[in-house]
């Protein structure tokens, strides 16, 4: 891989700090990290913050403290069942699709769910994130109004969603509906899917999907939750060797992510899983972009709204214009300002 304009170690130089190693245990580096007594007092809010219990529980259960294997062994029990659900009423929305000639397409959490962590409550997922574009989108509502799912408001910020709730097995469980992915895509643009193997859904391709995940996580959420990064590097870990990275490229310039993949994929060389980004080559984002990456430290990633003169730049830094950064910050405030009060 050719860093000659940069290298990694001058983005982020090797350190052995606290905040590391527990980045690199997230995001499947450092798969023999132990916390020890003082460590996980401070990893305790954190693994709340981000929603990471269920992947502590389920990997570090022996080395834990006994009040957090009893408060995270019942996150991980609730998370379980209600994975579960979200499955279960997936996978019968797909065969009332099928049954009409169409399918859906899971998106984030519920496409990866059983793919990369199996019928377990490792992976938090509070909601179920669906693609149906043109006809497949009302046989889908029919599914849910018969189950008594009811629309909320829309938000003028995602004009391309709408969100639905809803009980199921006495859990309350929201669907998101996408009609496109993003709220502005090219004309005529179509999203290519491939078969899953389960009645009625379809997956994205593995290029699509990476960068979809990618979007979503660096330049709509700004590393919010650090269970979306993990997502990335199990999804790579798995399938980066089958990846077209001219492809990922390719839809990054489409629609002006450049930053974003490049930040994601720099994360991952340095924090991921070993090997998973052999074959891609490193793209120059110029110096702009890398006194942004330089920001994204392990301490940030950790407590991403704490500073927030250093999410602000990042959140900025990572959209590849001031325009479109400014663009999407008035976008924000209406769709604040529409949900206050009367």
């Amino acid at each position: 891989m050719d860093m000659d304009r940069y290298t990694i170690d001058r983005l982020w130089p090797p350190e052995d700090d606290f905040y590391s190693k527990a980045l690199e245990f997230v995001l499947e580096r450092r798969l023999d990290y132990v916390p020890d007594a003082r460590e996980w007092q401070g990893l305790h809010r954190l693994i709340q913050a981000h929603q990471l219990s269920g992947l502590f529980y389920s990997r570090l259960k022996p080395s834990m403290p006994g009040d957090l294997v009893e408060e995270f062994g019942r996150h991980w029990k609730m998370q379980f069942l209600r994975n579960q659900v979200h499955q279960e009423l997936l996978e019968d929305l797909g065969v009332y699709l099928q049954e009409r000639n169409h399918s859906v397409v899971p998106l984030k959490g519920a496409s990866l769910q059983k793919r990369l962590y199996g019928q377990t409550g490792e992976r938090f997922q509070s909601d179920i994130d669906l693609l149906l574009p043109r006809g497949d989108f009302e046989a889908a509502i029919q599914f849910l109004m018969e189950r008594r799912f009811a629309r909320a408001l829309d938000d003028i910020l995602s004009p391309h969603k709408n969100v639905w709730h809803g009980e199921v097995g006495g859990l309350e469980v929201t669907v998101e509906i996408h009609r496109r992915l993003f709220a502005e895509e090219p004309p005529k643009w179509f999203w290519q899917t491939t078969k899953s193997g389960i009645p009625g859904l379809r997956y994205l391709t593995l290029e699509q999907e990476l960068f979809f995940l990618i979007h979503h996580v660096a330049h709509q959420h700004t590393f919010l939750k650090l269970f979306w990064l993990r997502d990335i590097a199990l999804f790579l870990k798995r399938y980066g060797g089958h990846l077209d990275w001219g492809e990922v490229w390719h839809l990054a310039e489409q629609f002006h992510r450049e930053k974003s993949v490049m930040a994601v994929l720099l994360l991952m060389v340095r924090f991921g899983p070993e090997g998973c980004c052999e074959d891609w080559m490193a793209w120059d984002i110029g110096r702009k972009g890398r006194w942004v990456l330089s920001r994204i430290t392990p301490k940030f990633l950790w407590h991403v709204r704490e500073n927030l003169f250093s999410y602000f730049f990042v959140k900025h830094g990572l959209k590849d214009t001031w325009g479109e950064a400014i663009t999407y910050d008035i976008r924000w405030l209406k769709s604040r300002v529409s949900r206050a009060p009367n």
